[in-house]
């Protein structure tokens, strides 16, 4: 028997693609080009990697920003609300720091991104005003998550009108004072403990944060680590916990993105 190519039918006409669905054809390329293919560096490193340019001492420069796409210019853009200097030159992006994180004057628009969304969150909880953050409409279905939980038992006001905690969400800081050790789950998003620890320099004393479940997203939260340990954190991360003590963010001059 004939294949359906053979034949000369189309997949849909063969009933192997339900009637209504769009089916493109592709014809493969009798004798193509060498084609060299120019990927974006990590969106991953490029998010932290602003937050830390916000909250160190002294200007840097992060190399390889072109094609970095929307997650790191939402962050880019909701730490310049926040007081950081952002000049473009080339392929980088060259950080000027606020001497503190600045009241923005309007809501910080996350976009889709989830990780600036957290990494942010931790970062306006420690300032003494109010702050709002928003998302498109599918972050807004994922709101703060667990670091919502979190900042409550820290102090912070955390107000939503949502009845499930989704977006938009209020944030008054700063922390108590005798802001408790606590834990924190670890089954369900790596980017609340991400969040806690690229922020850590903000803590006016230690912290003491114990996991709980089976831990997600080690790779990322072991990123922050590593990112966090080349800016000069002195903590400890294990599968335990972490350690987070009051520390300064002393960030290299120069930054390339991989």
């Amino acid at each position: 028997m004939e294949s359906d190519r053979a034949q000369g039918r189309s997949a849909t006409e063969a009933g192997q693609v339900p009637a209504g669905l769009d089916v493109l054809n592709i014809a493969p390329l009798i004798q193509p080009s060498n084609i060299e293919w120019v990927l974006p560096a990590s969106k991953s490193h490029a998010i932290r990697w602003l937050l830390m340019g916000a909250l160190n001492g002294a200007s840097m420069t992060l190399h390889g920003v072109d094609g970095l796409g929307e997650d790191a210019e939402s962050m880019r853009r909701v730490l310049e609300q926040l007081g950081l200097r952002v000049a473009l030159s080339d392929d980088a992006w060259h950080l000027d720091p606020p001497e503190a994180l600045s009241r923005p004057s309007s809501v910080l628009h996350v976009g889709n991104s989830g990780t600036a969304l957290r990494l942010v969150a931790a970062a306006v909880s420690h300032t003494g005003y109010s702050v709002t953050l928003d998302g498109d409409a599918s972050l807004r279905r994922r709101g703060l998550g667990d670091l919502s939980t979190l900042l409550l038992q820290q102090g912070v006001q955390v107000r939503v009108e949502d009845a499930h905690g989704r977006l938009p969400v209020e944030l008054h800081g700063p922390w108590s004072e005798d802001a408790p050790h606590t834990s924190l789950r670890r089954d369900r998003s790596s980017q609340p403990a991400s969040a806690l620890l690229l922020s850590s320099s903000l803590l006016s004393n230690g912290l003491d944060i114990q996991f709980e479940g089976e831990p997600r997203s080690s790779r990322h939260l072991g990123l922050s680590a590593k990112i966090a340990e080349a800016c000069g954190w002195p903590g400890r991360l294990d599968h335990e916990g972490m350690h987070l003590p009051c520390w300064d963010v002393v960030a290299p001059t120069e930054v390339s993105l991989p």
